[in-house]
């Protein structure tokens, strides 16, 4: 499992998020054109594991670099989604699918993206994620 696929569970996963943006339309990869809006992609961007001597380890630490995008109709405000996307994301300590994520940071913001001839506005925030494999 990688990161996106964490974060990806985290966010489909939270009642309160789903309630404005359906799971069904939260996704690892891209958002296609013409889906139904709003709609969550989440990508790696990068990644990076503890490398050890033996590399026999049977547990090690992963530390990825993960981007949150979402896209909405374009007017629409994208602040109360975002609340909701940051509230998804503070496991500390948690298992998710048998793997133990040690911390959720958001890192930078990316830029807002106005694409008038398909109606739509994306924005996007990177998050750092630490988890055991």
């Amino acid at each position: 499992m990688s990161g996106s696929a964490i974060v990806r569970y985290l966010l489909a996963n939270n009642a309160t998020l789903t309630a404005t943006v359906p799971a069904s339309r939260i996704k690892v990869g891209y958002i296609r054109q013409g889906a139904t809006l709003p709609a969550i992609s989440v990508k790696k961007i990068s990644g990076d594991q503890e490398n050890t001597l033996s590399m026999a380890a049977s547990s090690y630490m992963v530390s990825q670099r993960i981007q949150v995008t979402l896209a909405l109709q374009h007017g629409v405000s994208s602040s109360d989604i975002w609340a909701l996307i940051r509230a998804a994301l503070t496991p500390t300590g948690a298992t998710v699918n048998g793997f133990t994520v040690l911390a959720i940071l958001p890192d930078s913001e990316g830029p807002d993206i106005e694409d008038r001839q398909a109606i739509t506005d994306t924005s996007s925030v990177d998050y750092m994620i630490w988890f055991t494999r």
